[in-house]
């Protein structure tokens, strides 16, 4: 988890934090918070800095959730850019500074890059070349986000447990 950020009030009613973490680092105190949840073995290191800041060489991440920021979009590329780079998941999700509205996108190894979907600008850049990214968005940027087709797999269906019935609820409907 990396971020250079103190927490303040303001953070306590939308962010996972409690009043004894008060103007510490973000980073280690949502460590803290999160590690006591339990995580089926999951490893929580805080980075008290930007992502920037991070020596990319050394960690080895199993995927990123990027929540950066709205005011913040060159992060999210270079976050962008490190996921693709080394084949690893990431999860960016953001909201609009009224908060009116949100997204959630998922960058998988061999997909298009958040890049494509939500700064086609970039797509033709020397950059993107390098980096070979596919170029074809995984939904439609033009439409609506209402309009977007949901690619989420339906739960399989399972027979509903026979609730056991005993004499008494029996009588009481035939009563009826």
């Amino acid at each position: 988890i990396s971020d250079f950020d103190i927490v303040t009030p303001s953070n306590l009613n939308r962010q996972k934090f409690v009043m004894r973490s008060l103007y510490r680092n973000k980073a280690v105190e949502l460590c803290r918070v999160l590690s006591k949840q339990g995580f089926l073995g999951t490893t929580l290191i805080a980075h008290p800095c930007s992502f920037q800041q991070i020596d990319n060489d050394t960690i080895r991440p199993d995927f990123i959730v990027c929540g950066v920021d709205t005011q913040l979009p060159e992060t999210r590329l270079l976050i962008c850019k490190y996921g693709f780079a080394r084949r690893v998941p990431v999860v960016f999700v953001g909201v609009s500074t009224d908060a009116d509205y949100g997204y959630v996108f998922i960058q998988q190894p061999g997909a298009a890059c958040w890049a494509c979907v939500f700064k086609p600008e970039w797509k033709g850049s020397k950059e993107a070349q390098e980096t070979k990214c596919p170029g074809e968005p995984a939904t439609d940027s033009t439409a609506p986000a209402s309009r977007v087709p949901c690619r989420r797999r339906a739960p399989p269906s399972r027979p509903r447990p026979r609730r056991a019935r005993n004499a008494r609820s029996r009588e009481s409907r035939r009563a009826r």
